[in-house]
């Protein structure tokens, strides 16, 4: 099945539909986030997958002003990265967002950041509204509030997100151990 001129329907996700977005990793929140730790090494190892794969990446800070920039460990990784300021809770609702996902022209977006029910949530939801397949990486994202992060994941799912992990979704991606760019991604997961 097509969707926006994109294959979509068989659940696989292939390389060559992809773009990432890294929402809203930022220094004066990130503290407060459930599992912090843990997402940040995720993050990190999602940034260089995507990168080894040649998959662009697209970097999003929500008000930072008051939210601070990028945490400084992710912003080295990321330094040449499109980067959107943003005040809106979705990416779809951001105009230079939604510019760059159409330059892009693909299908798949993946998403993995802060917080799961607010940003993640919102701009899932609208990204099936408006034709996308968006792939939420359940272990490099999270929320202060766990059970926020649960219901949010909950409803996601119900509402045709694709749910994952970064591993789970890397090796995905090469489909094969048979190339360079598995031999480079198992060093990053193990």
């Amino acid at each position: 099945m097509k969707q926006n001129g994109h294959s979509i329907g068989s659940g696989r996700v292939l390389p060559n539909e992809c773009v990432g977005v890294m929402v809203d990793i930022q220094e004066r929140l990130f503290p407060h986030i459930a599992h912090s730790g843990e997402v940040r090494q995720r993050v990190s190892v999602m940034i260089d997958g995507l990168g080894i794969l040649d998959i662009p990446v697209l970097v999003t800070e929500q008000y930072p002003k008051g939210l601070g920039r990028t945490v400084e460990s992710l912003q080295e990784k990321t330094a040449d990265k499109p980067l959107f300021e943003k005040d809106e809770f979705s990416i779809v609702d951001n105009a230079a967002i939604r510019s760059a996902l159409a330059e892009h022209d693909k299908g798949t977006v993946i998403l993995f950041g802060i917080e799961t029910h607010v940003c993640l949530l919102q701009s899932a939801l609208d990204l099936v509204e408006h034709g996308y397949r968006p792939v939420l990486v359940a272990d490099a994202s999270s929320s202060r509030s766990p059970r926020d992060l649960q219901i949010a994941l909950e409803r996601l799912r119900t509402n045709g997100v694709i749910i994952t992990t970064t591993e789970s979704l890397l090796l995905e991606l090469c489909r094969t151990s048979a190339t360079p760019a598995f031999k480079e991604i198992a060093k990053l997961i193990k």
